[in-house]
């Protein structure tokens, strides 16, 4: 869990981009995990700073627009009452489901976007792809109770640009917004910690697959058949039952549901839902 007295002090960790990966506002989008890590951990530890030391680009030297969406009424509330103490965040909607939030935004824009990964009819991590073809210039931070690996690994690979825990003190809930303003991507020093563990605990391991086998892992995750996937791959379906026999084994998982979860954990494979 996150250290309370960690967030409260309203300190986190800003990781700049470098030459190698440039990131806009696009996020994270494109990176697995691995390469965050590499990235981030690069840098140095006094990167530590809080809201006052962010300097906003000149074109958001004025307002900023804001939307949320959050399906919890007084988290809701909560987040437009801290936004609203900043003299340069206009808060110009707030959703509580993805249809609203879809809808409200073709009529009233945001330059930035704080979205609950969890909503009644739609899972943020599968709605960030369509969300960022419809709105391709707007900044999204994702608001989450989860530290998970799987869920951060998720969110960044299909292009946030920040992430935050809905236990964050309002210092940096606002830090988090005007650095990602600047076009840096945004993740707070707990959440660093729980990837860099991950880390330690085996990335450097994962188990090496051949592109044939990550062509058929991709095509299980996104739920076809034995019988598709060797229509779709020009090959036999007892080719494909090899290859799933032998990817269960290089994972060593009871069957190949979870060997795709980790591949998708380790960024073997892109989360990439149909």
């Amino acid at each position: 869990m996150v250290n309370p007295g960690a967030l409260n002090s309203g300190i986190f960790l800003c990781y700049e981009d470098s030459d190698r990966h440039k990131l806009k506002n696009g996020g994270f989008r494109g990176y697995t995990i691995v390469d965050l890590i590499r990235t981030f951990t690069s840098q140095s530890e006094n990167e530590q700073r809080t809201a006052d030391d962010v300097s906003l680009p000149p074109a958001y030297n004025t307002m900023v627009k804001i939307a949320i969406t959050d399906d919890h009424p007084l988290l809701l509330e909560g987040l437009k009452n801290v936004l609203a103490t900043a003299p340069h965040i206009d808060v110009v909607g707030g959703y509580a489901t993805a249809s609203s939030m879809l809808e409200g935004l073709a009529t009233r824009p945001a330059d930035m976007l704080l979205l609950d990964i969890n909503l009644p009819d739609a899972n943020s991590l599968a709605l960030l792809p369509s969300i960022r073809l419809s709105f391709p210039n707007m900044h999204i931070i994702i608001l989450s109770v989860h530290n998970e690996y799987a869920v951060i690994n998720g969110v960044m690979q299909e292009g946030a640009n920040g992430y935050i825990q809905k236990n964050a003190s309002a210092d940096e809930i606002l830090a988090a917004i005007d650095v990602v303003l600047t076009g840096k991507p945004f993740l707070c020093a707990q959440l660093r910690k729980v990837v860099e563990q991950k880390d330690r605990d085996g990335l450097n391991t994962v188990p090496r697959s051949t592109r044939r086998e990550k062509e058929i892992l991709a095509e299980a995750a996104s739920g076809l058949t034995t019988a598709q996937i060797a229509d779709k791959l020009f090959i036999s379906p007892h080719t494909v039952e090899s290859h799933r026999k032998n990817l269960i084994e290089k994972f060593k998982t009871a069957n190949l549901s979870s060997a795709i979860t980790l591949a998708i954990e380790y960024g073997v494979i892109r989360h990439n839902p149909r």
